[in-house]
Protein backbone atom coordinates (compact mmCIF):
# COMPACT_ATOMS: atom_id res chain seq x y z
CA UNK A 1 0.00 0.00 0.00
CA UNK A 2 2.76 2.82 0.72
CA UNK A 3 4.49 1.73 -2.35
CA UNK A 4 0.98 2.38 -4.46
CA UNK A 5 0.33 5.30 -2.91
CA UNK A 6 4.07 6.72 -2.73
CA UNK A 7 4.03 5.67 -6.75
CA UNK A 8 0.86 7.55 -6.86
CA UNK A 9 1.72 10.88 -5.58
CA UNK A 10 4.95 10.94 -7.77
CA UNK A 11 3.46 10.03 -10.76
CA UNK A 12 5.85 7.27 -11.18
CA UNK A 13 5.40 3.05 -11.32
CA UNK A 14 5.18 1.16 -8.11
CA UNK A 15 8.47 -0.84 -9.19
CA UNK A 16 10.15 2.68 -8.96
CA UNK A 17 9.59 2.78 -5.21
CA UNK A 18 11.57 1.24 -2.42
CA UNK A 19 9.65 1.72 1.12
CA UNK A 20 12.29 0.31 4.24
CA UNK A 21 10.65 0.06 7.64
CA UNK A 22 12.90 0.07 11.29
CA UNK A 23 10.89 -0.01 14.27
CA UNK A 24 13.97 0.83 16.76
CA UNK A 25 12.58 -1.85 19.27
CA UNK A 26 14.33 -1.37 22.79
CA UNK A 27 16.40 1.57 21.51
CA UNK A 28 14.73 4.54 22.83
CA UNK A 29 12.17 6.17 24.49
CA UNK A 30 10.01 4.93 21.10
CA UNK A 31 11.27 1.56 21.35
CA UNK A 32 10.10 1.46 25.13
CA UNK A 33 7.00 2.72 23.75
CA UNK A 34 7.02 5.70 25.54
CA UNK A 35 6.97 7.57 22.53
CA UNK A 36 6.41 8.14 19.00
CA UNK A 37 8.30 8.69 15.92
CA UNK A 38 7.76 8.89 12.32
CA UNK A 39 10.52 9.84 9.57
CA UNK A 40 10.72 10.08 5.76
CA UNK A 41 13.67 10.21 3.42
CA UNK A 42 12.78 10.75 -0.37
CA UNK A 43 15.87 10.28 -3.31
CA UNK A 44 14.34 11.41 -6.47
CA UNK A 45 16.62 11.32 -9.61
CA UNK A 46 15.81 12.76 -13.25
CA UNK A 47 15.62 9.88 -15.80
Amino acid sequence: LLHACSAGVLQVEPDLVNVKVKSGEGLDAVGREEAIAAQAVCLIERA
